[in-house]
């Protein structure tokens, strides 16, 4: 059966954990395979993908939300000479993905960071390359300039911003689902995802996940990506003055900076946590949720 169906029994453990169920995690053994060879390939890797997404209701105007945003990379190193490579890419749009026009006001987290790249400096660490931003299509695609090679040229970095009334709380004609992306752009072993809410938005409590990949191309909505099993679920942390993880250091230092730049109080607001080991590339988890009516 095995040499009719499958061809040998390594080909068989392969599919065995590809088409596991949920709850016997697939793809365990593929992803770590995956983020081994994928380090000696493309001749780079991090230790964790750090995104924090924080919603909130707009003091001014209930009818908008306030979102802010914390990602980075911890032990980023090169195992080879690697001129640049993209980190980030920040995109906004619509649910048919057509360009979303900003219409909030974007601060950064670190008072000193006066434009892009929008560092969080006193949180990074290590041979820090210089930070390049560069426009694709409608996103802007962050990427870490060149550096030295192996454990001398490791670094950590982080950046965030506030955006105040940027999108609306409540469905209409063109949108009724919020999206809230971690994109994962290179060897990592660990995707840590915290999506901080207000108590008040009961809607985004119970976001749905998937983890979505990019075989062909690196845009979310674009024809030729395809959801990827995986046996994850969020976890609710209750109040968001208990995020501290041994994954990232001073993380909690880091959260409480974005409370204290925009003005929340930790204790309003709910952190939900998924942490995914060794998630493929080129990839994007995704937490979304339905948008209420307006009452």
């Amino acid at each position: 059966m095995i040499e009719v169906h499958v061809g040998d029994r390594a080909n068989l453990e392969l599919i065995l954990d590809s088409m596991g169920s949920s709850e016997e995690k697939p793809l365990t053994m593929s992803r770590k395979l995956a983020y081994r060879g994928n380090s000696g390939i493309w001749g780079i890797q991090a230790e964790v993908r750090v995104t924090a997404q924080f919603i909130a209701p707009n003091e001014d105007d209930a009818s908008r939300l306030d979102l802010a945003l914390v990602g980075g990379f911890t032990q980023m190193r090169r195992l080879r000479p690697v001129p640049r490579w993209p980190l980030f890419r920040i995109d906004s749009y619509n649910d048919d993905q057509s360009e979303r026009v900003a219409s909030g006001v974007r601060t950064a987290i670190d008072p000193d960071a006066a434009d892009d790249p929008w560092l969080v400096r006193d949180f990074c660490t290590g041979a820090l390359p210089e930070i390049h931003v560069r426009r694709s299509g409608r996103a802007l695609v962050y990427e870490a300039g060149d550096g030295p090679v192996g454990r001398l040229g490791e670094f950590s970095c982080f950046f965030g911003f506030l955006d105040r009334g940027d999108v609306p709380r409540y469905r209409d004609e063109i949108n009724t689902t919020g999206e809230l992306i971690s994109s994962v752009s290179m060897p990592v072993k660990t995707v840590l995802f915290d999506l901080i809410v207000h108590r008040d938005l009961t809607e985004a409590m119970q976001p749905r996940l998937d983890l979505i990949g990019h075989p062909a191309t690196g845009h979310l909505g674009a024809e030729g990506v395809t959801t990827l099993p995986h046996a994850e679920r969020l976890t609710n942390l209750g109040p968001a003055t208990m995020v501290k993880t041994p994954l990232v250091p001073d993380y909690d230092r880091l959260i409480a900076r974005v409370f204290d730049r925009a003005g929340w109080d930790p204790r309003a607001f709910v952190c939900l946590r998924l942490v995914m080991p060794y998630p493929p590339m080129p990839a994007s988890v995704k937490l979304s949720y339905d948008l209420p009516d307006r009452v």
